[in-house]
C-alpha cells in the first residue's frame, strides 16, 4: 500500500464519522499518526461537531414501534422476575 492510499484511507474512515481513536484502532497506527495526518490535510473536525458525532454513535435512537414494544413488555419482565425469585427462594428452603 501507498503512503497516498494510507491517507486516503485514514481519511476515509475519519470523514466517514470515526474518531481518531478509532481510525487508529481500525488501521494499527497511533493515535498520534492519524492526528497528524488529519491535520496535514486539513480536514480535523471542529469539537462541536466531534462531540455531535460522538453522541448519535453511542445513543442511537429508538423507533417509535421499540418503545412501544418496551412499555409493554415491562409488566411481563416484571412478573417473570417475581416469579423467579418466588422459585429461588422455594429451592433455597428445600
Amino acid at each position: 500500500m501507498s503512503n497516498n492510499q494510507g491517507k486516503n484511507i485514514l481519511a476515509e474512515l475519519y470523514l466517514s464519522g470515526l474518531s481518531i481513536k478509532a481510525v487508529a484502532e481500525h488501521t494499527g497506527q497511533s493515535e498520534w499518526t492519524v492526528r497528524q495526518t488529519i491535520k496535514v490535510m486539513g480536514i480535523v473536525r471542529k469539537r462541536s461537531k466531534a462531540i455531535s458525532i460522538g453522541k448519535r454513535q453511542s445513543q442511537p435512537k429508538l423507533s417509535y414501534q421499540d418503545l412501544l414494544e418496551r412499555k409493554e413488555a415491562a409488566p411481563l419482565f416484571k412478573a417473570m422476575h417475581m416469579l423467579n425469585s418466588h422459585y429461588r427462594d422455594k429451592q433455597a428452603s428445600l
